[in-house]
């Protein structure tokens, strides 16, 4: 898949990204994507990943991905920390997909604006209040908010 196909298929899950916001979440400069985008280049599988954590899509098929079956055994998934850092992301996901202001959201979740704003940045981590919070206003899963699962 390259950029261009890349950019279709999150038509169809009804995304619009920018370049920029693209090239965030893979950690490259806007320069870099536009070069790549103009030129067709293929799409490695680490990045059609990084884009499906942090918006919370499918863009491959399920085999790429481990099951969790709440069996309570220990586990190791060292992709824990990958997996979070997409937080703040799908709090923007969920705060455009129902048309709220930063302003809004945040008197939603109880918190002041620039809290909101950091959040979305990555710069604060959240607390149980805040997942609670989410949780009580939102249809989405405390897995997924955290950790793009199901």
């Amino acid at each position: 898949m390259n950029i261009n196909e890349l950019l279709n298929e999150l038509v169809k899950h009804n995304i619009s990204l920018s370049g920029r916001a693209i090239s965030q979440i893979w950690g490259m400069d806007e320069t870099s994507f536009s070069k790549k985008k103009k030129s067709g280049t293929q799409i490695k599988q680490k990045n059609i990943m990084q884009l499906e954590d942090a918006l919370g899509i499918k863009l491959t098929s399920k085999e790429n991905y481990e099951t969790i079956n709440n069996s309570l055994s220990r586990y190791s998934n060292n992709n824990i920390k990958e997996k979070r850092k997409y937080f703040g992301k799908r709090i923007e996901i969920i705060k455009n997909k129902n048309k709220l202001s930063d302003l809004e959201m945040a008197k939603l979740l109880n918190i002041n604006e620039k809290e909101l704003i950091n959040i979305i940045k990555g710069e604060i981590q959240p607390d149980l209040n805040l997942l609670d919070n989410i949780k009580q206003n939102f249809q989405v899963s405390i897995d997924w908010l955290l950790y793009n699962d199901n």
